[in-house]
């Protein structure tokens, strides 16, 4: 459905290609599986193709945007996780119009068991998320640079839906001979944490909070506006938003920096003399707990000498994204 959506062209003055506009196939999500990218001739009438999106379990560490740690909005912000939305295999389906049901195909003069794959032309996603969260923009990806031309009629178009929020594209490339399946990307979504994150979170053990991506829907279409079959979207892609264990300047670098933020503080209690000192951002002990314990002792120092040299590429000690908790039965 199209209502309420708000359209943006990627690429202004050219017409939408007639495949877009035949998207007919709707698709349930389901797990994916096989990454093989060859065309068979085997199992024809052909196997559906799956979406993938990856990677399947990310960190989005947080770092100070400036004097007040948050950034303004949450699209200012330069924290950023990139996930690609692939196909796992080529479309293998046979192309309908290589069968008239005369026995022979189009150009009558070859039998129909001349296999002739759907060719991509055209595609459609939405990805679900968080809007408490994060923030998700969306881009075409390398399948479509890959096959486009200076002079075509190709284009995309991004567009936001709501009920639940999602972020969409659709993308239509312009008839070829033979398409290039190199890069199966057909889209990229750029992924930012919502300002308010940055002073919830805490740089203490176990900190983070995880969005999940999800793909909604999804379609395919070949050159002639036919549907290619699909076996899924794509599973959900959780993102864990985090501050680096230890990271009280921000700076994805745990570092002397930070040990003299706390070392300078040490012995300071909340709401006792020198309690203008006291800031619940470096009373990183006890980990784990919603509220502080009010002060900061020799464990919050210990906590961040002990991770000296800590970064967000290679965490001391490792900090492995987090899986979604279930919610309760």
């Amino acid at each position: 459905m199209m209502d309420r959506r708000a359209m943006q062209v990627l690429r202004a003055g050219r017409p939408i290609l007639a495949a877009l506009l035949l998207f007919v196939l709707t698709v349930s999500v389901s797990g994916t599986s096989g990454t093989s990218r060859l065309v068979t001739a085997s199992g024809f009438p052909g196997s559906g193709t799956s979406g993938v999106l990856s990677p399947t379990l990310a960190n989005l560490f947080l770092t100070s945007q400036g004097p007040n740690l948050a950034p303004n909005k949450c699209e200012s912000s330069s924290d950023i996780q990139t996930f690609s939305y692939e196909l796992d295999a080529p479309p293998t389906s046979q192309d309908p119009e290589e069968i008239l049901g005369n026995g022979f195909d189009d150009d009558q003069d070859t039998l129909i068991d001349e296999v002739q794959p759907q060719q991509l032309g055209a595609w459609q996603l939405e990805i679900g998320f968080d809007p408490a969260l994060v923030c998700v923009s969306i881009e075409p990806g390398t399948f479509f640079a890959n096959n486009d031309a200076p002079d075509s009629n190709s284009d995309c178009w991004v567009f936001d839906l709501t009920n639940p929020p999602r972020k969409g594209l659709g993308c239509g490339i312009e008839g070829k001979p033979q398409v290039d399946y190199n890069s199966l990307e057909l889209a990229r979504i750029i992924v930012q944490p919502q300002p308010v994150l940055y002073s919830s979170l805490r740089a203490h053990k176990g900190n983070g909070e995880v969005a999940q991506l999800l793909a909604w829907d999804c379609h395919l279409a070949d050159q002639h506006g036919h549907p290619i079959k699909m076996d899924g979207c794509a599973d959900a892609a959780p993102v864990t938003i985090r501050w680096l264990e230890g990271d009280v300047d921000g700076s994805c670098h745990v570092s002397v920096r930070d040990q003299q933020f706390l070392a300078f503080r040490w012995g300071v209690k909340e709401g006792l003399e020198g309690h203008l000192l006291y800031n619940p951002r470096f009373d990183l002990e006890p980990s784990g707990t919603i509220s502080s314990d009010g002060d900061i002792d020799i464990k919050d120092v210990q906590f961040v000498f002990g991770r000296h040299g800590s970064t967000c590429q290679a965490p001391i000690p490792p900090q492995p994204p987090k899986q979604p908790v279930p919610p309760p039965p």
